[in-house]
């Protein structure tokens, strides 16, 4: 598996459970919305740690990266803000399908940055810097235990 491939599917996959929940707001009962919502969230935020643990942190002392790096700590700390903004609504209270859009746009945005963040990291990083990002990206994903751990951690 390639940490390339490995983001964007799952990104896409978080980003298509929020377009069918604003989708079903309307029809699903206020349990469905708040569990599926709690869901997403959790999934978003392991998404973001994962982020960090198995790619972010081992390029931080990349030069040509830190730019990039830089937006990267912007666009998530968006996400986690809006993911905030989010659990302060009640699931009743009349704003709540609003901010379900806000955080779709956020994601969405998330979603195209990181496209630019993977080709940047795969411009400026030398092979070996990818070849043993993989390796250690495999190691991780491939043996539970240590991918199990890295879900409870921060």
């Amino acid at each position: 598996m390639n940490v390339f491939e490995y983001f964007p599917d799952e990104e896409q996959s978080i980003e298509l459970s929020l377009v069918e929940l604003t989708a079903n707001y309307e029809v699903w009962s206020r349990e469905q919305v708040f569990d599926r919502v709690k869901l997403i969230c959790d999934n978003l935020m392991g998404h973001l740690k994962k982020h960090d643990a198995l790619l972010l942190s081992k390029l931080e002392g990349s030069s040509q990266l830190v730019s990039l790096l830089a937006d990267y700590k912007k666009d998530r700390a968006a996400v986690e803000e809006e993911i905030g903004q989010l659990v302060e609504v009640h699931v009743d209270e009349p704003e709540y399908e609003e901010c379900l859009e806000k955080l779709l746009k956020i994601v969405e945005t998330h979603t195209a940055f990181s496209k630019r963040l993977y080709a940047g990291i795969q411009q400026f990083a030398s092979k070996q810097e990818l070849d043993l990002l993989n390796k250690q990206f495999n190691e991780v994903v491939l043996h539970s235990t240590d991918f199990n751990y890295l879900q409870e951690a921060s």
